[in-house]
């Protein structure tokens, strides 16, 4: 593809009803107005988009100093564009250039697990809702880890990226950022990703990561859902002060 074509260029894995061009894109985002922006984090923003009426997608504007090269970035979607599991947001299609970078999602209504977990202490959460959240996770993990060819490590497992619809069906996000491991290793040396609070000490000491990293952001996770605290306060004693050894396991003495 030519430079100037690239530049253009939205490359389409799940048809949706209506022409993903880039020019319809950019409009639909208001030219990624700050307006319409529901989310942000490492990796980009994320901005609500109608390309058409009632044809809602998600689109994740990537800030192009976190990924090194188009081509290789190209390789990884593409591989990750056929990956599809019913608590996976689906990714339907992207944009790479040297000038800009952007995801195509499913828009899901519910917002993340992040605004249930702030709700709880002010409503009451049915504990069956929670459950089914915590086993839709569960399986898109199981998914990512065991029946990807080659098999993926999320590496941010966190509310911010557990995405709901209206009927409280969980899908994780962001797993198509995270490091793809061939299909014979065990593990892999790279730089830590995550955010401070779901990160496996032993990754965060060594930069080896294993699917075991991502099963220990899930149960941080889990811990949130059942105890209405967030991540960084798993570490404050009861009393709000730090130390005093209330590390994750003093939190669930001290709640239960």
């Amino acid at each position: 593809v030519g430079g100037s074509e690239r530049r253009r260029e939205v490359t389409v894995f799940a048809d949706i009803g209506v022409p993903l061009t880039f020019e319809n894109v950019v409009r639909a985002t208001g030219s990624f107005n700050a307006s319409n922006c529901i989310g942000s984090g490492g990796f980009g923003a994320t901005y609500k988009a109608e390309l058409s009426a009632g044809i809602l997608v998600a689109i994740k504007r990537l800030s192009i100093g976190r990924f090194q090269g188009v081509h290789q970035f190209d390789a990884e979607i593409k591989t990750l564009g056929r990956v599809r599991h019913q608590n996976l947001v689906t990714l339907i299609g992207y944009h790479a250039s040297e000038r800009e970078m952007f995801l195509i999602y499913n828009y899901l209504p519910g917002g993340n697990l992040e605004k249930i977990i702030q709700e709880r202490p002010k409503r009451n959460v049915d504990w069956r809702i929670l459950h089914k959240i915590a086993l839709d996770i569960t399986r898109a993990l199981a998914y990512l880890h065991d029946q990807c060819v080659p098999r993926i490590l999320h590496r941010a497992v966190k509310p911010n990226n557990i995405l709901l619809d209206n009927d409280y069906n969980a899908y994780l996000s962001d797993f198509g950022l995270a490091r793809l491991l061939g299909t014979f290793e065990t593990h892999a040396t790279t730089g830590v990703a995550g955010t401070f609070g779901y990160v496996a000490q032993e990754y965060a000491t060594t930069c080896r990561i294993s699917n075991k990293a991502d099963v220990y952001s899930y149960g941080v996770v889990l811990l949130e859902l059942i105890s209405d605290k967030k991540a960084k306060g798993f570490f404050t004693g009861p009393g709000g002060g730090g130390g005093g050894g209330y590390g994750i396991l003093g939190l669930c003495l001290y709640r239960f």
